[in-house]
């Protein structure tokens, strides 16, 4: 291939039809582009524009043309950050209107009084309420039919599905495939505003529009909530840490935690009924193996032949790891949680522990930069959570994090790092795992040094990030270091890799040697949670349009079931669907790939796919992204924007609708 015909193609010219498939794959590989079959490729000047694009290319008077620049959202107007560099969150956006709406007291709609009366800070005004309440939603109500304590929807009156409460729900799922046919057909079968590419006679047939309707079924509430009396003492430093304490004073780690509990008598029971109380794994024998070192036998862990879901930033959230566990993950765990956070009873920070009883093989992931702050964690989710291990996060990359000595700032604190691991396995009675990058600066790997003397610490496995803190996510993982450093690994410590895994083949040939138990799956379990259905039937799924929507279906589901079905709860269902879905649109379908698997540093090309609805699903748009939550979750209100979290530092990428 010439160079001059390179040239033109890098610059945004279409692929030469007498570009051959070897030559074609081979220039996507030196462009860092996805091979995509040529027949799906096209120009974003072809596109059909949706009705409710108010946002992208066209808007920002941007010529985009494939292959030119990255996604869409990458050629928006960049938006300057506020005060400390950090952007306006989504959450405070989409739950701005009903902060300044009627807040309906909840005691008193489902027991019929309120204990604070007229000083209770939400309103006992049915009738003002009701004024400002937004429209029922479509579908049954995901409550309706449990056996809750309420005997029902313990939202009342407040639940956006509360029309359908009085009605039997239905019994059956309604799926509905993929249509077929000519493009005449499709404008006969779809309604103006949903045709989505068809007119430029690119498209073989359009989906029938989405309807949310499901089988009823048992509502299971999370487990790890923490109780009103536990918090209490936390806020008044009340609560014993008797545990912990003696565990640094054996360990002699300096112990710079303040607690009145030995002041006060109340604070001393109050910790101790709570240790008494302490709960110890749902399943003792989940990953359980026998260890030669002297460490308790409830201190191993077995993570070979199973499936690993990472703990996400706010995408790994309850109901998506439920999806996880639907496509066969194996282990789950939860966010990461600061430890300094949950010793203060941060509501926020404890929702991060929660567990759901489907989840039978669950940890949690504290992060802290200090032994005794990381002990007091410890001893307070053993007293209080229900838990298969604690996993310590030294891999975190962010500045806010690292600044504060922990995340991958704990890689050069050896010394400290050794304090954190003695202190909690002191005080634990699950597995301690760890999360670790190779090193935290480039050039200078420490993982290789450290991982051997983790087991006679105390730690049952490691996970390994082929990158540095320094690469964050920008280049591919090391996985050659990954395996070198499990070989020179001769304690009881299991080495789990990480980094890249986005097929089934990258997952057999990261344990195919044997030094490697498994493998943590992240960013790939975002894009395409199916992949552990993937692994454990090693086989590329070419799975349809209308099986992903009701994927996210099944996550509006889950979402309404752990937020709740009111006005608060649908919009936090729809914030977290949003940020999913600035995920999920990077997936590309294997039946149109030229080559397998995707890997994770692929940018796609602009492309259309076999379905107007795989397209829309492929849009980086946030509109279009909105538009779909608004099949599930009801419209938006007027100027309703979202930008994702993860791309918020980068650009000023957004969604933005004028009328909802």
């Amino acid at each position: 291939m010439q160079q001059s015909e390179l040239l033109a193609t890098v610059a945004g010219a279409p692929p030469s039809a007498s570009l051959g498939r070897d030559d074609y794959i081979a220039l996507c590989e030196q462009k860092g582009e996805a091979p995509i079959k040529q027949a799906y490729i096209r120009l974003v000047s072809a596109r059909v524009a949706y009705p409710w694009r108010h946002i992208g290319a066209a808007a920002a008077g941007t010529n985009v043309t494939d292959g030119a620049t990255d996604d869409v959202t990458d050629v928006l107007t960049r938006q300057k950050r506020g005060k400390g560099g950090r952007l306006e969150q989504n959450r405070k956006r989409a739950l701005g209107e009903l902060e300044n709406a009627v807040r309906l007291c909840h005691r008193w709609v489902t027991q019929g009084s309120c204990e604070f009366g007229d000083t209770c800070k939400y309103s006992h005004d049915l009738d003002a309420f009701l004024k400002g309440k937004p429209a029922d939603l479509e579908g049954a109500c995901p409550w309706t039919g449990t056996a809750s304590s309420e005997g029902g929807c313990p939202f009342g009156v407040a639940c956006r599905y509360y029309g359908a409460h009085g009605s039997p729900p239905p019994l059956s799922v309604e799926r509905r495939g993929d249509a077929t046919g000519d493009a005449e057909a499709c404008r006969e079968r779809c309604p103006e505003d949903k045709r989505f590419w068809m007119d430029d006679g690119t498209m073989p047939g359009a989906p029938r529009l989405p309807v949310v309707i499901d089988v009823v079924r048992r509502v299971l509430r999370p487990m790890n909530d923490l109780s009103g009396d536990a918090r209490a003492a936390l806020r008044k430093r009340v609560y014993d840490f008797v545990s912990a304490r003696e565990a640094l004073q054996a360990l002699e780690i300096p112990n710079t935690i303040k607690s009145n509990a030995d002041k006060s008598s109340n604070g001393t029971a109050a910790g101790t009924a709570a240790t008494a109380a302490g709960k110890k794994r749902a399943n003792p024998d989940a990953g359980a193996i026998p260890v030669e070192d002297g460490r308790k036998d409830t201190l191993g862990f077995d993570a070979r032949g199973k499936t690993f879901l990472a703990p996400l930033t706010t995408v790994g959230n309850l109901p998506f790891r439920r999806l996880c566990k639907r496509f066969g993950a194996d282990i789950t765990c939860g966010e990461m949680a600061m430890a300094h956070n949950l010793l203060q009873g941060q509501a926020s920070e404890w929702a991060l522990l929660k567990r759901h009883p489907d989840e039978d093989f669950f940890g949690v992931q504290i992060c802290g930069a200090h032994g005794d702050v990381m002990a007091h964690a410890a001893q307070l989710i053993e007293d209080t959570c229900t838990v298969d291990f604690v996993d310590i996060n030294c891999g975190c990359p962010i500045d806010c994090v690292v600044n504060k000595g922990a995340g991958s700032a704990c890689l050069t604190r050896e010394k400290k790092l050794e304090q954190i691991v003695r202190s909690m396995t002191a005080v634990l009675s699950c597995p301690v795992t760890i999360k670790m990058r190779r090193g935290f600066d480039d050039g200078d790997d420490l993982a290789h040094k450290l991982v051997p003397r983790l087991g006679a610490w105390g730690v049952s496995a490691a996970v390994l990030h082929g990158r540095t803190r320094q690469q964050r996510y920008s280049k591919p993982a090391d996985w050659d270091y990954i395996r070198e450093t499990a070989r020179l690994n001769d304690s009881p410590c299991q080495v789990i890799g990480n980094g890249d895994v986005f097929g089934w083949q990258d997952h057999v040939k990261a344990i195919e040697s044997g030094d490697v138990v498994t493998t943590y799956v992240a960013r790939g379990a975002l894009i395409k949670p199916w992949i552990f259905t993937e692994i454990k039937e090693r086989r590329d799924w070419d799975i349809s349009a209308s099986e992903r929507l009701d994927i996210i279906r099944q996550f509006v589901q889950n979402g309404l079931e752990h937020w709740g079905s009111d006005s608060r709860g649908v919009e936090n269902t729809r914030r977290f669907l949003l940020e999913w879905l600035s995920f999920t649109h990077r997936y590309i379908p294997c039946g149109l790939l030229e080559v397998l698997p995707q890997r994770s540093n692929w940018r796609p090309s602009a492309f259309v796919g076999r379905t107007d609805l795989e397209t829309l699903l492929a849009s980086p748009d946030p509109a279009d992204w909105i538009q779909i939550s608004s099949w599930f979750l009801g419209p938006v209100p007027s100027g309703y924007t979202f930008r994702a979290k993860h791309q918020a530092k980068g650009h000023g990428g957004g969604g933005r609708v004028e009328n909802g």
